[in-house]
């Protein structure tokens, strides 16, 4: 009996190829994704902290002005240091003052609280981790007819030295009216 020849199932090396060329097209399109999806993630997390951090700005100069109302004082005092300046709102410290000239951007420059793990930002320098955010607060009066101040536009910047707000700083304006007449 003579031997047939049959075709031989399995790859040829141009096929092999092409499936290995294929394969290595997968991987990199879904590396590709998960590197992207990784950075949008990183994005949000640093947007929802700004945002967290220029609220916390906001709500901490409306309480002073609630607690100057209660208290029976002008509305404003304890807040005129930061008329038209930047100022540094420390809730951990419970102060609001005017940043320092010197220093470029480290002038207000935030940092966390003991170690990273506490999630509090502060100015403080003494055994703080620094972080990437900087925070300026600016009070805008504008007045009435007679030269008192009704209403004060707060104005808090977060902007970083890298990533998202390296380039575009996050502006947030609230709106605060003497609504005690005081």
């Amino acid at each position: 009996m003579k031997p047939s020849f049959q075709s031989q199932k399995g790859f040829t090396i141009v096929e092999a190829l092409i499936s290995v060329l294929m394969l290595a097209l997968v991987i990199g399109a879904v590396s590709g994704l998960v590197q992207r999806s990784l950075a949008t993630n990183q994005f949000s997390k640093e947007q929802v902290i700004a945002n967290y951090l220029a609220g916390e700005a906001i709500e901490y100069v409306r309480n002073i002005r609630d607690s100057n109302y209660v208290a029976g004082r002008a509305w404003f005092t304890g807040l005129s240091h930061c008329m038209g300046t930047t100022c540094r709102v420390d809730t951990v410290n419970n102060s609001i003052t005017p940043c320092s000239e010197t220093g470029g951007s480290d002038r207000c420059k935030l940092r966390f609280v003991d170690d990273t793990s506490t999630g509090y930002y502060s100015y403080n320098s003494s055994g703080t981790t620094d972080s990437n955010y900087i925070r300026t607060v600016e009070l805008r009066p504008s007045g009435d007819a007679g030269g008192t101040v009704s209403e004060v536009a707060i104005v808090v910047t977060i902007s970083g030295e890298r990533g998202v707000f390296s380039q575009i700083p996050l502006v947030v304006v609230e709106h605060l009216n003497n609504w005690g007449g005081n």
